[in-house]
C-alpha cells in the first residue's frame, strides 16, 4: 500500500475518532471528516474503558466520568428494589456516565496531541475505486473519494476530491457510505416513541452513584445525574397517554404524572428530544472491491436499552482499525479484512435481539407489565452474586468473544 495515501473516514463521532486514534497511534496515516457533531450517549461500558485504557486515555475519562454502581426501582413513590451494578471480572466494574460531548473531546484531544485534526463541514458523495497496478511493487490501489461542503462558507471550494488507500464510513444511521456500497439497511421501525431531556429539579433522587427506574403503566422514566448538583438526564417512553407534540411543558407535565407522589421541586426543563427507534443492521460492512468498510450506526441501530450503542461502535472501530493496520503496513494478508464483518455482525445481531427485549419489557408501559415488573423487581434484585455477576459482564460487552477466528 502506498505509505502516502491515507486511510480516509467519513464521520466524527466516537467510532469514527477511534478508528482515526487507533490507526494514527499504530502508524497509518488518516484523514478525517465530519459533517457536523451531535451527541447524545452518556454511557461508557467496561469494555470501551478497557479498549480506552490500551491507548492511554482510562485516567482522563475517569477524571470526567461518574461511576454508577447502583440501580434504584421505584413505584408509586417508594423503592421497591435495589440492583448492584457491579461485580464484574474488569479493571473497570461499573457504568461510567460521561456525555457523549465529553467522550468526543478526549479523543480529538488526543488525536490533535498526535497531530490529526478533524476536518469539520464535508459530507460524503460518491467514491471510486483505484485499481492496483500489479508491476509496480509498492501497490497502489485505493479510493478516490468525492466530498461536498455543508458549511456556508464560500472561502472553501463547494466540493473537493481525496485519494485514500482505505475509506471508512462511520457517518451514522443514514449513513451515505453504507448506500454507496449497496448494502440494505433491513430491520423495523418500533412505534413507540422515547421522549429525553436534561432538567434541574430538586429531588431526593437520584443520587451519586446511582441510576433510577421509576415503573408506570404509560411506560418507565429512568433518570441519572450528569452534572452538578440538581442536573439529571431523564429517558421516559413518549405513550399515547402523553401529548402529541413534545415541549418543554408537556415533558414536565409526563414527569409529574409518572413519578409522584415524588416531590419534584423547582423542575426546569432545559432541553428535550423525541426519537423514534430503529432496529436495523446492514446486510454487508464491508463493499465487494474491499477498500470500503462501515462502523458503529452506519451498520447497526437499536433501542437505547441497556446503554449499548456507542459502546458497540466504538469496539467496531478498534477491530477494524488494527486490522486495517496490519495490512495496510504489510504485516498481514488482506483476508484478515474479511474477519471484521465476520467477527462484528453476530455481536450486533446479538445486541438488537437483547436491546430489544430489555425494551420491551421495561419502557413499554401497560397495566399488565406494570404488575408483573412490581412483582418482579424484587426478587432480580436478591438473585444470586454469581448471576449479577453474569448480568453485568454481558450487559459491559465483557462477554464478546470470537470463538471461532
Amino acid at each position: 500500500m502506498d505509505s502516502r495515501d491515507p486511510v480516509l473516514i467519513m464521520g466524527a463521532g466516537p467510532t469514527g475518532l477511534t478508528c482515526a486514534l487507533v490507526l494514527t497511534e499504530l502508524g497509518v496515516p488518516v484523514e478525517i471528516f465530519g459533517k457536523y457533531t451531535a451527541a447524545a450517549a452518556v454511557g461508557c461500558l467496561a469494555r470501551t474503558m478497557e479498549l480506552f485504557a490500551r491507548y492511554g486515555l482510562a485516567d482522563r475519562f475517569l477524571a470526567l466520568g461518574d461511576p454508577r454502581d447502583e440501580l434504584a426501582i421505584y413505584a408509586d413513590g417508594k423503592q421497591i428494589a435495589q440492583v448492584s451494578l457491579q461485580g464484574g471480572r474488569t479493571e473497570f466494574p461499573h457504568m461510567f456516565l460521561c456525555p457523549q460531548t465529553e467522550t468526543e473531546r478526549v479523543l480529538r484531544d488526543r488525536l490533535a496531541e498526535l497531530g490529526v485534526y478533524v476536518q469539520w463541514g464535508w459530507e460524503f458523495s460518491g467514491y471510486d475505486t483505484v485499481e492496483n497496478d500489479y508491476s509496480d511493487p509498492t501497490p497502489s490501489g485505493g479510493v478516490i473519494v468525492r466530498l461536498r461542503n455543508v458549511e456556508m462558507d464560500f472561502n472553501r471550494p463547494r466540493s473537493k476530491v481525496c485519494r485514500g488507500a482505505y475509506l471508512i464510513g462511520c457517518d451514522g444511521a443514514h449513513s451515505r457510505v453504507r448506500k454507496s456500497i449497496g448494502a440494505a439497511f433491513d430491520g423495523r421501525r418500533i412505534d413507540i416513541k422515547i421522549a429525553t431531556g436534561d432538567v434541574e429539579v430538586d429531588a431526593d433522587w437520584p443520587s451519586a452513584g446511582r441510576y433510577v427506574f421509576t415503573i408506570h403503566p404509560d411506560g418507565i422514566v429512568g433518570a441519572l445525574r450528569v452534572r452538578g448538583s440538581f442536573c439529571y438526564r431523564i429517558f421516559a417512553a413518549w405513550s399515547k397517554q402523553d401529548p402529541e407534540e413534545l415541549t418543554p411543558d408537556a415533558f414536565a407535565s409526563t414527569l409529574y404524572k409518572r413519578l409522584a407522589p415524588e416531590p419534584l421541586r423547582n423542575l426546569r426543563v432545559l432541553s428535550t428530544s423525541l426519537f423514534t427507534i430503529q432496529e436495523r443492521r446492514a446486510s454487508h460492512y464491508t463493499s465487494g472491491d474491499g477498500y470500503v468498510f462501515i462502523c458503529g450506526d452506519a451498520a447497526h441501530v437499536h433501542s437505547p436499552a441497556g446503554g449499548q450503542g456507542l459502546n458497540l461502535g466504538v469496539q467496531d472501530a478498534e477491530n477494524l482499525a488494527w486490522k486495517l493496520a496490519m495490512v495496510y503496513l504489510n504485516q498481514a494478508d488482506p483476508a484478515l479484512l474479511k474477519t471484521y464483518a465476520e467477527e462484528r455482525i453476530p455481536v450486533a445481531d446479538d445486541v438488537i435481539v437483547r436491546s430489544h427485549k430489555l425494551f420491551n419489557t421495561t419502557m413499554a408501559g401497560s397495566s399488565m407489565k406494570t404488575f408483573v415488573l412490581k412483582h418482579a423487581a424484587p426478587f432480580f434484585a436478591s438473585a444470586p452474586r454469581k448471576l449479577h455477576r453474569k448480568r453485568f459482564e454481558q450487559a459491559a460487552q465483557l462477554r464478546v468473544c470470537y470463538p471461532t477466528s
